[in-house]
């Protein structure tokens, strides 16, 4: 099945916690619970699919599906400012606009089709607005390298899928 957002959503997580909820129009796409110490999340889809979102390695980052990459995000830029995201269907340039004031862009070809704003005071919250649909791993892929910057910018080792689950009470 695919999935997509186009037109508004947002993606917001209560103050210090660590689960993240993307919605749009009063549904909930996603559910993504943060792991500081695997460096990765989690992601729950309501018809029961489960997504990893982690670094790969340095520069790169993975939405996986079970064991299989469904999304590579690659760094471009040294300084974490233009990413490629890959997937079966599609080919996205995630750019910053601002870095200070969170502002990126999806685009394809140089021309944008999708901004994604965090918010200026807080860490807990990023807009999205889609003129055209925006598969939601690509979302997730983006939104994984804006909240989460300094870990995907990291060298880190994919998390054992099998021995990989964000414990609930923790959140």
């Amino acid at each position: 099945m695919r999935r997509f957002v186009a037109g508004d959503a947002e993606m917001r997580s209560p103050p210090f916690s660590r689960v993240w909820r993307l919605r749009q129009n009063g549904r909930v796409l996603a559910i993504a619970r943060r792991s500081v110490r695997a460096r990765a999340s989690t992601v729950d889809l309501p018809d029961g699919t489960t997504w990893v979102v982690a670094p790969a390695s340095w520069g790169t980052v993975e939405v996986l599906e079970g064991d299989v990459p469904i999304v590579t995000a690659t760094r471009v830029n040294p300084l974490g400012r233009y990413w490629e995201l890959t997937g079966s269907n599609f080919n996205y340039e995630l750019r910053a606009r601002s870095m200070l004031r969170r502002r990126w862009t999806i685009g394809q070809g140089g021309a944008p089709i999708a901004e994604l704003r965090g918010g200026v005071l807080s860490f807990n919250r990023l807009v999205i607005q889609a003129d055209l649909p925006v598969p939601v791993e690509a979302i997730m892929a983006a939104w994984h390298l804006i909240v989460r910057a300094w870990e995907a910018a990291s060298q880190a080792v994919r998390p054992a899928l099998l021995d990989y689950r964000i414990d609930e009470e923790a959140t």
